[in-house]
């Protein structure tokens, strides 16, 4: 009879708790109602309850770690845990912070890309103007540095073509093509 009495004690406990989503406290208050009836239903779903809201709490506080130190990988991997069977209001927090990771991704890709454009390395950079288009189709910023790092890529292929032509013909240079005199049919006769 002590032992219901405790159960319902610490049962009544885990409740208020949860409604007042204090989950450290809540899961302690669990697993002492679980002593005493280890196979209690209500017991178990609160316990698996709790379970997954500290393990949403946890991925969200890792995603904002990881964030902080500029991780966004790793910051989206702790957010995607966060499934639609957790708390709604930590699926919100989850979706509002991958919003800001994806942005944090495309301003540092769109960064990377200007680097690399500086750095004349204008395939990366176009690689790198690919993903911030991925993530963000309109930004005209990044549209004009990829056409300009394409731009330079055409220049340095025609630049090799030249100078692979002068290559094989002895260090020559490619000759200037003299435009052909216009012929029409008055002319050639």
């Amino acid at each position: 009879l002590m032992a219901n009495k405790e159960f319902d004690d610490h049962l009544r406990a885990v409740r208020t708790l949860v409604k007042d989503k204090k989950w450290k406290d809540a899961s302690l208050e669990v697993n002492l109602a679980l002593k005493f009836k280890p196979d209690d239903p209500s017991a178990m779903e609160y316990k698996k309850t709790i379970g997954r809201s500290l393990a949403a709490t946890d991925n969200l506080v890792k995603a904002q770690n990881e964030i902080s130190q500029k991780n966004y990988n790793e910051a989206m991997l702790a957010l995607n845990q966060v499934t639609e069977q957790d708390d709604p209001e930590f699926v919100e927090q989850a979706a509002k912070i991958k919003k800001q990771v994806e942005e944090a991704l495309v301003e540092d890709d769109l960064a990377k890309g200007k680097a690399l454009l500086d750095g004349k390395q204008y395939n990366q950079a176009l690689l790198a103007f690919d993903e911030v288009l991925k993530r963000r189709p309109d930004p005209a910023v990044a549209m004009e540095m990829k056409k300009h790092a394409a731009d330079e890529v055409a220049k340095e292929e025609q630049k090799l073509a030249k100078a692979e032509w002068a290559k094989k013909q002895g260090g020559q240079k490619q000759p200037i093509r003299q435009p052909r005199p216009f012929i029409t049919r008055d002319s050639a006769t």
